[in-house]
């Protein structure tokens, strides 16, 4: 979701991600591509290889908690990344730290109850954008936002036609997923 997040800000809203120029915004985009999408499936292969999993698809609950403290932590050192070794723009820190603090507290679910981590992604994205349009309402996110409410709905009724969730771990993880990031960025931006 970051990297989609990332490339729908620098499209829709780059003066968000201010004072970095167009080159500059695209290898930021390389970097969160990296730590957030590339290193995660590679641990989860390793993960899989080793045998600490049983299949990609993490369909047991018990096989969920390691894949997702792994990519928690690829998540928080790169938000500690942009912050403390970068520092090159608070909103790029902020909406990484926003999807860290979900992923901790959905693997802290899942010891417990099976969240819809897909929804729990789109609902965090949807708030992330809305808390953008909140804060600076000068970013003009209206049509990104109306799809990425659009998708969290299908990808919300896929779950649930999948029948990979009951209604409320899907309905659960979008709410949880939207008010972690909106309050996120309603609360320190």
């Amino acid at each position: 979701m970051p990297s989609y997040l990332f490339l729908t800000i620098i499209f829709f809203a780059p003066k968000a991600f201010q004072p970095l120029t167009e080159p500059m915004m695209f290898r930021v985009l390389l970097i969160v591509i990296a730590t957030t999408f590339v290193l995660p499936i590679i641990s989860i292969g390793v993960l899989k290889t080793s045998m600490l999993i049983k299949d990609f698809l993490l369909r047991d609950r018990q096989d969920r908690v390691l894949p997702f403290l792994f990519v928690s932590m690829f998540y928080g050192i790169t938000a500690y990344m942009f912050y403390q070794k970068l520092h090159i723009n608070d909103l790029i820190f902020y909406i990484l730290a926003a999807i860290t603090a979900l992923l901790l507290l959905l693997t802290a679910i899942t010891f417990f109850w099976k969240i819809s981590i897909h929804s729990a992604g789109l609902g965090g994205l949807t708030g992330i954008l809305i808390g953008m349009e909140y804060v600076q309402p000068l970013y003009n996110l209206l049509y990104p936002i109306v799809v990425a409410i659009i998708l969290t709905g299908v990808v919300m009724s896929s779950r649930l036609k999948l029948n990979e969730h009951r209604p409320a771990e899907v309905y659960t993880g979008a709410l949880l997923g939207f008010f972690v990031c909106f309050f996120t960025l309603f609360f320190f931006m």
